[in-house]
């Protein structure tokens, strides 16, 4: 694609699946390449409001999970492990340095999973009304504590590797509990960046 244009991309996940993603040059040369997926249902479309500002400077990529948009929909259920493997597809297809990757809600789940199984993909990831899922995973409005300690334990997995971790819209009693987490202290803490950012927002 030539710069300003944009044009849908096609990759065969590891099953077979075939998967799509919008991808969007800017007009001028790009800054990184930046990831958005989206949540349980929803599709590129949800990232309209955000789409004009990021495509002005980022080489955009949107995510159509599997079952939704243009990607495959092969018979079900769909694992974290799957969707985050067909994210790492249209990554490698791209051929872009390690990538920023921004997920909503279970979006979330799968850029986390993404950083994690595939780590040479991923610059940094923002995670935004989510938390680290998985089975038996702690509800925060229920426990926050144990669901601070699964964030923190994850934070610092990703943060070690080199990799820039931010939340956003974290609930009001897990935000607190995820501050006084040891592990999530050791990493905010000595870097400058005091847990209480805004609300809501805790980064490093």
């Amino acid at each position: 694609m030539e710069d300003g244009d944009a044009g849908q991309l096609y990759v065969t996940a590891p099953d077979g699946a075939t998967i799509a993603a919008e991808v969007i040059v800017p007009a001028r040369p790009a800054v990184a390449t930046l990831l958005l997926v989206p949540g349980l249902g929803y599709g590129p479309w949800s990232w309209a409001p955000q789409r004009v500002e990021f495509a002005a400077g980022y080489q955009l990529v949107l995510l159509h999970n599997r079952g939704t948009g243009q990607s495959d929909a092969p018979s079900g259920p769909y694992s974290i492990d799957t969707l985050a493997d067909d994210a790492a597809a249209v990554l490698r297809a791209l051929g872009s340095p390690p990538t920023h990757v921004v997920g909503t809600s279970m979006g979330g789940y799968v850029s986390l999973q993404l950083a994690a199984a595939h780590p040479d993909l991923v610059a940094s990831v923002v995670v935004i009304a989510s938390s680290p899922g998985g089975a038996g995973a702690p509800l925060a409005s229920q426990q926050p504590e144990a669901a601070a300690r699964d964030v923190a334990v994850i934070a610092g997995q990703l943060l070690a590797s080199g990799r820039h971790l931010t939340l956003l819209a974290l609930t009001d009693n897990l935000g607190p509990a995820l501050d006084e987490h040891p592990a999530w202290r050791r990493w905010t803490l000595p870097r400058g960046i005091g847990p209480r950012s805004p609300r809501g927002h805790r980064t490093c």
